[in-house]
């Protein structure tokens, strides 16, 4: 079972960053030791050649043709021996001298040694594994402590091949201690890095932590401002996170709010009605009546209902829409559908004596739900007739231009108080009591919000009190592919 703490974000971002690091740091590592031993090689190459080169100019004398031609040694073994290879007199690796050997090209037989190499079995034997042919730098030797470097050349105007050797020994020695050196400077930087991987990750994760420990006190009953103060935050994207979610703790905590609130004013209007009809009720059930005082009773308990029935109804609609904002639009006619809307509402607004105009200016279609556009208009001429005396006039227009529709309902009543005019689409708002005295649920207006705002539309409200008011719903228009 893998352990709880391998599995937290911070041991995550931690491996991940010494991973990285790790295939940064180790191929770099690589390519120095192998960049310091190519070029160690090749400096033991040059050496090799150029002390060979210096010993065939002695060995070989002068060349043909040449003022001293007749002092040229007789052969190499010959010249070798007059030399006596001495490690002295010879070019070497730093300390080392070189070793030189003299064979018979073909055969491998050998015809003189340096004196250092004299009583080496294990370098002789590995100068005497190498084919007895001329060649360019090889190693020979299989073992650690005699293994060398090797350049075979032939010596000029003679059967005989010159082999000049140094010792890798030295050279592996001062690879083994970098590579060693190379090693301890991988791990300690990985160790640095974890170290100080894990103290940045943890101090970019603090402010999660403190998020975590200050949400697991929220309830829907404490839901804090804020999550994190704007002074502990960062600007970057942990800081970007914590701005979102305190954005959502405010919207949240406004909903709660904007529920309870909601919760208490449906209580309210509910209770207002039942106790008119318990009130009713009690006092007909007093004492005996005459049947035209129980009639009045139930045809004031029957007002009521309907009150009752409108709040309810209201109510349910008001939460499917919240529920299902997204239902199935189709092709719908606005000027249809307010001149439906003006047939239904003309015996109301002659009723108060209030003129009920409608203009409309083009075919104004959008695309939405017919039943819940029916009612948005229907909502809004409702009110502009409650709210407008008698003589008043409503006036809705409608007209389609650049691509919206716009649907106007203006009115002359009593208006709305500037500061009432913020809360107007709130569930249960009545404002002042020039609009509170009624009859209405006080949804009207956040039913034609919802409506609206369920097909992406926008509502502008406009007042002046004692002088009318004017709602503006603007819509996208309905476009003919």
């Amino acid at each position: 079972m893998t352990p709880l703490w391998t599995k937290s974000l911070r041991f995550q971002l931690t491996a991940w960053s010494l991973l990285t690091v790790a295939l940064i740091l180790l191929p770099s590592a690589a390519l120095c030791y192998g960049l310091v031993r190519t070029a160690l090689v090749r400096e033991t190459d040059q050496a090799l050649a150029s002390g060979a080169a210096s010993l065939l100019r002695q060995i070989d004398g002068p060349e043909p043709g040449e003022a001293d031609d007749d002092k040229r040694p007789p052969d190499a073994p010959a010249a070798v021996a007059a030399l006596q290879l001495a490690p002295a007199a010879l070019p070497g690796i730093g300390a080392d001298p070189l070793y030189l050997r003299l064979v018979r090209a073909g055969t491998g037989q050998t015809a003189a040694l340096s004196p250092n190499l004299i009583g080496q079995a294990g370098f002789l034997d590995a100068l005497q594994s190498l084919p007895p042919v001329p060649r360019g730098s090889a190693f020979a030797g299989r073992g650690d402590d005699d293994r060398m470097r090797c350049l075979t050349v032939a010596v000029p105007r003679s059967p005989y091949l010159l082999q000049v050797a140094a010792p890798w020994d030295p050279v592996e020695d001062l690879l083994a201690r970098l590579l060693t050196g190379l090693t301890l400077a991988c791990l300690l930087f990985l160790l640095l890095s974890g170290v100080g991987s894990w103290l940045l990750v943890g101090r970019a994760l603090h402010p999660i932590d403190r998020i975590v420990t200050e949400a697991e006190g929220l309830t829907a009953d404490r839901l804090g401002p804020v999550l994190l103060s704007r002074r502990a935050l960062s600007d970057n994207e942990i800081g970007h996170l914590v701005a979102a979610l305190n954005g959502m703790l405010a919207r949240l905590s406004a909903a709660f709010t904007g529920q309870r609130q909601f919760t208490a004013d449906a209580s309210h209007e509910l209770r207002t009605p039942l106790t008119i009809l318990r009130g009713e009720f009690e006092v007909a059930l007093s004492r005996e009546r005459a049947a035209s005082e129980y009639r009045r009773t139930l045809e004031s308990g029957l007002e009521e209902v309907q009150r009752m029935t409108r709040i309810v109804e209201s109510l349910g609609f008001l939460a499917r829409g919240d529920a299902d904002p997204a239902r199935s639009h189709v092709p719908v006619s606005l000027s249809a559908l307010a001149s439906e809307v003006r047939v239904a509402m003309e015996r109301r607004a002659q009723a108060k004596d209030v003129n009920l105009l409608l203009e409309a200016r083009g075919e104004a279609v959008v695309r939405g739900d017919g039943d819940a556009l029916r009612r948005m208009i229907q909502n809004l001429v409702e009110n502009a007739l409650a709210y407008t005396a008698r003589g008043g006039e409503v006036r809705v227009s409608l007209d389609a231009a650049g691509g919206k529709c716009r649907l106007c309902v203006a009115d002359t009543g009593v208006g709305i108080a500037p500061d009432d005019l913020p809360h107007i689409f709130d569930r249960f708002f009545r404002g002042d009591k020039s609009r509170a005295n009624t009859g209405g649920s006080g949804l009207g207006l956040s039913i034609v919000q919802s409506i609206v705002a369920a097909h992406g539309g926008q509502i502008e409200a406009e007042s002046e009190l004692g002088h009318g008011s004017r709602f503006t719903v603007t819509l996208l228009a309905e476009t003919s592919d």
